[in-house]
């Protein structure tokens, strides 16, 4: 997804908890708050959640999460964190709370906080769906990236490979996730300085993405991007 889509997104999903939640909170205000985020205002939802988070656990951890999408929507790092991680503190069994949280918390440099959600999230992930489930695969990933981050790369290899094989599966293997996964692995050797494999698998994605996405796209760009740097770096100038 673009940077527009993902936007889009959000709101879509924040507008969809409003008719959850939103309960006691007259129509035609509820009405204006999704009318305001059709055209990108979504400061009268922020207040109909931050009424909404003080009504109960199940309630205020839903009200915290739409939060935290919304402030990730408008680049709020710092603040989404805080409701994603309020979120799952108020619903621990909830796996897409713990999994954001430990996103948002990666994304802002905080490893062991990011570790704990992403352990918690996939161990939950793990015993409540069947094996070869795409949120199994996307909790894998997100692992894979802190043992990244962590150097040890051996063991971000070996869980980058279990996400891709369920992808695959439960996906196919032209699905847009996968070709996320596959950069990933590609981005996983340029650091190791392995670029014949970076290169490979930039080739991958790019050719996945081409087939579902056109030429004239931001994630093309991107995978033509990766490609580019590894052919550089092993002096594939003409390419």
């Amino acid at each position: 997804l673009s940077a527009f889509q993902e936007f889009e997104r959000k709101l879509i999903l924040a507008a969809e908890a409003l008719e959850r939640i939103g309960g006691p909170v007259p129509a035609d205000r509820l009405a204006q708050a999704k009318r305001s985020m059709a055209s990108g205002n979504t400061q009268e939802a922020i207040k109909i959640f931050e009424l909404v988070r003080t009504r109960g656990r199940q309630e205020g951890a839903e009200a915290c999460f739409s939060l935290g999408e919304l402030a990730d929507a408008n680049l709020d790092f710092a603040s989404a964190y805080g409701h994603f991680r309020e979120a799952a503190e108020l619903n621990p069994d909830n796996a897409t709370y713990l999994s954001q949280a430990g996103v948002m918390a990666h994304r802002m440099g905080r490893i062991g906080e990011a570790t704990k959600y992403c352990d918690a999230a996939l161990e939950l992930r793990r015993h409540s769906l069947p094996r070869l489930h795409p949120e199994v695969a996307a909790s894998l990933s997100n692992r894979a990236a802190l043992y990244q981050e962590d150097s040890d790369f051996a063991k971000a290899e070996e869980l980058y490979g279990s996400a891709l094989a369920i992808q695959k599966q439960a996906l196919g293997p032209y699905h847009l996730e996968v070709a996320v996964t596959i950069n990933n692995l590609g981005d996983l050797f340029r650091v190791q300085g392995q670029h014949v494999k970076a290169e490979m698998f930039a080739r991958e994605a790019l050719a996945i993405r081409e087939r579902a996405l056109g030429a004239d796209n931001s994630a093309v760009a991107l995978s033509l991007n990766n490609l580019g740097g590894a052919c550089f770096l092993q002096a594939k100038y003409s390419e």
